[in-house]
């Protein structure tokens, strides 16, 4: 019940990260529930009278003060007036991070605290203690999931009624019983109290569109992986990249806010007031084609839908993957939105999944706005695992395209040119695989003052369709960036930068004049780095910085915060590895080397675990579906293989055995996981899901074996070290979620399991080498 509570905490806390701040701060949940884990392990070796009370009562009081702090730390948290954008003048601000760190890591440190005495205590039967922990948090992983409809706050109370629950389990006096079931009413009354509400970030749209007069929300929905609030207010006025030769009104919409930001649309339907579309950059494949056939991934709330019904697409294929907005639009403002779903067909699919197993061919593919810096397991907009910009992606949306079909990708002007240079250097690549051997003259670029769309074509553009594309651009006043052939006076003519920034740097990755040497990174992303939103190269920190308007706030968005949680987890884990020493006088070598053996553990565990969850993305279909699969099958068949090590004595034939075949199956898995997936990336959710559960529980089975086994080990030569082994494996933990995801940016996934089995093999060496 624990470790069900626990779990379903941590992930609750990313949810809630996710709303109330933004992404990358979700990215710091996992590390400090393993900070509090390793912490715990340090305090019960410098305090050791904790083991010598009543083992039922300790942990009946550590349980009551999980569930106690789980409450307490939120309520306080919640009210925080944190705000990254003020850091700059502010000293304050960049003090309120490591409070959030300080307090959301007390709950955590008394559930480990609960592990390293039962451990400790225990260790005769670790391997069926163990197991259970890993079960409970199988469960906990996926708890969020079922009870998502709930709300992050809702699930948080819960994982604090859960550890409530745990605490009377612990004991058998009718008085410690009747206060712990006081404290659950009391828990139950108070849960939809006012301070417990998600204080969301005034920076976020949806706080933004509720300042304005008469502002209100209609509709607020939570699943899986988002929150889904739909708002009236007049700060609603969407139209990306309008032409500023448009001076009509726009049409009335509803806002669509994924956690609170992401702002998305409803346009009320009214086909007198819809002239605006043409005069978006996304209009332009509809200069080219007459009647074409569309496929629109990320349809969202369906201006790109209107966009091609407007412009008389003979069928239209919607994709997106969130249900709640599907529904929104269809069943519950068909009036308003004009029952645009009923007149196109709507698929519910991650659009890469969708574009895998269809077989039709399209004259245009739409990748819409709404595609870019979602919801990830890491929660860093660069560390965004995207498999929507991928070589192999583009790969098949080419395959997808009729002979002279397009595919249209449009993203917001952000100088310095970075996203759309990517967006070009990654269409080459995929061209070339095709067979494509002069791209340039295969890509046709334009831009307005906020948007720029990139239109790549399997065979060459013919003159008519350049001269489409001009004509296009000179009514709309629009700027072209790239096509075959035009000349200096043709570019920067109506939205002016003092240079054309745009065209030089598309220009010159198009003729090999723009490579390593560019302020950013630029060069494709894959399948195995995904990470398309990854361009600071750390060398260059400072000219970029220099060209962002020396502000610092585009590197959090960047992924350097990364950077800071890892030193804050290394000073930290130093600390709590070596603090002991200095009580422990005489520390033998084999001491350290079943320290060295807990924290190669940890960085191997955690290093296949984040590993995994990014490769079963592309094929489960979603960053959330994979986390908790992932996370499910690794923890629960962790469980069974830690519950059979009860059958294993600490020898070091068996050390050596389970973590050459560990090692081995690692490198087995790297080779083997593209080719499955190559083949197997068909069907429903259901089913990937189970083949996902079959595919992981070998080496799960397997990872769960060491760490008890080395308790046992422990255990006979020195019991007063186990709980410093545990500190020694949580500190390795934070260290490996962070690292393995610092490394795979430069490295690739595959990198990241090849470097776990070499981590899994020195953990070997420690015990069986002299």
């Amino acid at each position: 019940m624990v470790s069900v509570a626990t779990l379903m905490l941590e992930v609750s806390l990313t949810r809630v990260f996710s709303v109330s701040q933004w992404y990358h701060f979700a990215f710091m949940v996992v590390s400090l529930a393993l900070f509090g884990f390793g912490a715990s392990g340090s305090f019960l070796y410098l305090l050791p009278s904790l083991l010598e009370k009543d083992l039922k009562k300790t942990l009946s009081h550590l349980s009551f003060l999980f569930s106690f702090t789980t409450l307490v730390t939120f309520a306080i948290t919640n009210k925080i007036p944190f705000d990254p954008f003020r850091a700059a003048f502010d000293p304050l601000q960049l003090i309120y991070p490591a409070i959030y760190y300080a307090l959301l890591s007390i709950p955590f440190f008394f559930s480990g605290l609960i592990m390293a005495v039962t451990f400790t205590k225990k260790a005769e039967n670790v391997g069926k203690i163990y197991s259970s922990s890993l079960l409970g948090s199988g469960v906990g992983s996926v708890l969020p999931l079922v009870l998502s409809p709930l709300g992050g706050t809702k699930l948080i109370i819960i994982s604090c009624l859960i550890g409530a629950i745990a605490a009377v389990l612990f004991v058998s006096s009718l008085n410690r019983i009747f206060f712990l079931i006081s404290w659950i009413i009391v828990i139950i009354a108070i849960s939809s109290q006012p301070f417990l509400q998600i204080n969301i970030s005034p920076y976020k749209s949806l706080k933004a569109a509720l300042r304005y007069p008469e502002a209100k929300i209609l509709y607020t929905e939570w699943n899986a992986f988002s929150r889904v609030d739909v708002v009236n207010s007049s700060y609603v006025r969407y139209a990306p990249g309008l032409s500023y030769s448009y001076t009509k009104p726009l049409p009335p919409q509803l806002g669509i806010t994924i956690d609170g930001g992401g702002l998305d649309v409803i346009t009320k339907y009214n086909e007198s007031s819809l002239e605006f579309l043409d005069y978006l950059t996304t209009a332009v494949p509809y200069r080219m084609k007459k009647h074409p056939k569309v496929l629109i991934l990320g349809a969202g709330g369906g201006l790109e839908v209107l966009n091609a019904l407007y412009h008389n697409a003979s069928s239209v294929t919607a994709v997106e993957f969130n249900p709640i907005i599907v529904r929104i639009v269809k069943d519950d403002f068909p009036d308003f939105s004009g029952g645009i779903y009923e007149k196109v067909k709507v698929e519910v699919d991650y659009s890469r999944s969708f574009v895998k197993k269809d077989e039709k061919n399209y004259d245009v593919i739409q990748l819409s706005l709404k595609h870019g810096a979602v919801l990830s397991s890491t929660g860093v907009y660069a560390l965004t695992e995207d498999y929507i910009f991928t070589v192999e992606a583009f790969e098949d949306y080419l395959q997808r395209l009729s002979n002279e079909g397009v595919l249209s990708i449009t993203r917001w002007v952000r100088p310095p040119p970075r996203e759309t240079p990517r967006i070009v250097s990654i269409a080459i690549s995929a061209l070339k695989q095709e067979g494509v051997e002069d791209p340039k003259r295969h890509i046709v670029v334009i831009r307005s003052w906020g948007t720029i769309t990139t239109l790549i074509k399997k065979e060459p553009f013919l003159p008519s369709e350049i001269s489409a594309v001009k004509e296009f651009c000179k009514e709309k006043k629009f700027d072209i960036v790239y096509a075959q052939g035009i000349g200096p006076a043709e570019i920067n003519i109506y939205n002016r930068f003092p240079e054309p920034y745009y065209h030089q740097v598309v220009s010159g990755i198009l003729n090999g004049e723009v490579g390593e040497d560019y302020l950013f990174d630029i060069s494709p992303s894959s399948d195995d780095k995904p990470f398309f939103f990854h361009f600071f190269k750390l060398r260059k920190i400072i000219p970029t910085y220099r060209s962002m308007g020396e502000k610092w706030q585009p590197f959090i968005e960047g992924g350097y915060l990364v950077w800071l949680v890892f030193v804050q987890a290394l000073f930290l884990s130093f600390i709590f590895i070596l603090l002991p020493v200095r009580y422990y006088k005489k520390v033998r070598r084999e001491q350290w080397r079943l320290l060295l053996y807990f924290f190669c553990l940890g960085i191997g565990f955690m290093f296949i675990e984040i590993a995994f969850i990014q490769k079963f993305i592309l094929f489960l279909g979603h960053p959330v579906y994979s986390v908790a699969i992932v996370l499910f099958s690794m923890l629960i068949f962790s469980g069974i293989g830690s519950l059979l090590s009860e059958r294993l004595k600490a020898e070091k034939e068996n050390f050596r055995c389970i973590l050459i075949f560990l090692a081995f199956g690692v490198i087995v898995y790297t080779i083997g996981l593209p080719l499955l997936f190559k083949n197997l990336l068909v069907g429903g959710i259901i089913g990937r899901a189970i083949l996902s559960l079959i595919i992981i529980a070998p080496i799960a089975f397997l990872m769960g074996i060491p760490f008890p086994l080395g308790i046992k080990l422990a255990n006979t030569a020195d019991p007063d070290i186990i709980p410093w082994a545990w500190a020694a494996n949580g500190c390795s933990s934070v260290l490996g979620s962070i690292l393995a995801v610092m490394l795979a940016m430069p490295m690739g996934f595959s990198s990241i399991l090849i470097i776990a089995s070499v981590v899994y093999v020195l953990g070997l060496s420690t015990l069986i080498l002299k």
